[in-house]
């Protein structure tokens, strides 16, 4: 069947006047003898032989029917009824309707196909500009599909950069690893500072290169379980919790996510590039994870969005506005009352202004099993899987800026993350070699001497 929208040549339908079927058997060939050429000349030969006639007998013609009604011979007047036919009259008169039905007929078919024809062109001329439409939107859409997908490509020699830092920081964590239990911490923190700038640099190196100016920022929140948690400690990451309004109840707690600001570093680009290790203007930080991440009825998140639901759903979050994070907790979360507001007020421009956009990207799980937990549909139709806590992951890479729209925190985000993957898990080994050589060291701290 042929597309109604499709630019084809089609030849015009034949021209059918209203009627039964056995009256256009009877009047086909008619039209057919109307629209030949051979039409008006014989009209005009009939026509001009009943003139001649009229000239000829015409003293016959007026004294017959219809031109005379009666008739008298003899003294005696005879009506039209009553008179004997008149063999010139009716030759006149058969010439004469001959040529002028022939004139008549000609001009009714013309008639009927000027207006078939102009049906005709219309509708074609309808069908063709449709076509156009169709093909001018159809290109349209290839045209933004192409610069969509233009837009979501890596730039230039990211991905060449991106494997040179991989192997960079895999040698670095090598080193640590033959040389663990023997290296200071501030060694160790300087190397997870160092991971921590390659996440920049390759943050930076996904942007174009006119988008890489400004400050760039991260920063690890380490996952502490609430296993490990006394009730003291308890009590002050519930006070370096900026949204007072939560709950820091143990019963309802996995861990609690743990900012601190030796795991941070920030770079500013402008004449040249200004590092800061560790970034002066991170601020302690903790925020709670819930053991049960979704409400009863499994509609709504009682988990906070960024870094806690990176760290549940075991995904990266990105965030291209940061005001967003309190209308996507007002949407998708059961908060407290004014919790969703005391987050929007956090991250204004004029409370946060280093912080414009944001991703939060979880550390490689060491799990081997498949993640399990609770099944949440998102707005958009995603299938998000939250995990258990004994499944959490060890902590959260937070990567911002000070501008909106990182090109990391859009649709590119998919791109993004399988790249930076293994740079993660150099954060996290990393994190765990520093954690334990500390846990080593309280521990000889505290065994007796000799």
């Amino acid at each position: 069947m042929a597309d109604p929208d499709s630019i084809e040549k089609r030849e015009m339908p034949a021209l059918v006047p209203p009627g039964p079927a056995w009256l256009h058997w009877l009047t086909g060939p008619l039209d057919r003898g109307a629209r030949s050429p051979a039409a008006p000349p014989a009209a005009t030969l009939i026509l001009l032989v009943a003139g001649l006639l009229g000239s000829v007998w015409s003293a016959e013609i007026r004294s017959a029917f219809p031109v005379d009604w009666r008739y008298t011979v003899g003294g005696h007047t005879r009506w039209f009824w009553e008179m004997s036919l008149v063999i010139q009259a009716l030759l006149f008169w058969v010439f004469a309707f001959l040529g002028s039905a022939l004139f008549g007929w000609r001009e009714w078919v013309l008639a009927r196909t000027d207006e078939a024809s102009r049906t005709f062109l219309f509708e074609q001329a309808a069908r063709t500009n449709r076509a156009i439409e169709a093909r001018t939107r159809a290109l349209g859409e290839q045209a933004q599909e192409l610069h969509e997908r233009g837009r979501s490509l890596p730039p230039e020699q990211f991905l060449q950069h991106s494997q040179i830092v991989n192997t960079g920081m895999h040698e670095m964590l090598k080193r640590s690893l033959l040389r663990a239990g023997f290296e200071s911490q501030d060694v160790l923190l300087g190397e997870i500072r160092a991971a921590l700038e390659g996440c920049v640099e390759l943050a930076t190196m996904f942007e174009q290169p006119e988008r890489r100016s400004g400050r760039w920022a991260a920063n690890v929140m380490v996952f502490v379980p609430i296993e490990a948690i006394d009730d003291f400690a308890l009590a002050e990451y519930a006070a370096a919790c900026p949204y007072k309004r939560l709950s820091f109840d143990r019963g309802q707690l996995a861990g609690v996510l743990w900012l601190r600001q030796d795991l941070s570093f920030a770079i500013t680009f402008g004449d040249g590039a200004t590092r800061e290790s560790p970034d002066p203007e991170v601020r302690p930080m903790a925020l709670p994870v819930p053991a049960q991440p979704l409400t009863d009825s499994l509609r709504l998140l009682r988990v906070l969005p960024g870094a806690p639901y990176a760290l549940c759903a075991n995904r990266p979050a990105g965030y291209p506005d940061t005001l967003e994070l309190g209308r996507t907790a007002v949407g998708d979360c059961d908060l407290p009352p004014g919790a969703s507001d005391e987050m929007t007020a956090y991250f204004e421009p004029a409370t946060s202004p280093r912080v414009r956009s944001l991703v939060s990207l979880p550390l490689p799980r060491v799990h081997e099993a498949a993640p399990a937990g609770w099944g949440w549909s998102r707005p958009s139709g995603d299938r998000v899987t939250l995990l258990r806590p004994d499944q959490l992951a060890a902590g959260v890479v937070n990567i911002h800026r000070d501008q909106g729209r990182m090109a990391c925190t859009d649709e590119r985000l998919l791109l993004f993350h399988p790249v930076i993957v293994p740079l993660l898990g150099v954060v996290r080994d990393l994190v765990e070699l520093h954690d334990s050589d500390a846990r080593d060291v309280q521990h000889r701290a505290l065994e007796p001497g000799p």
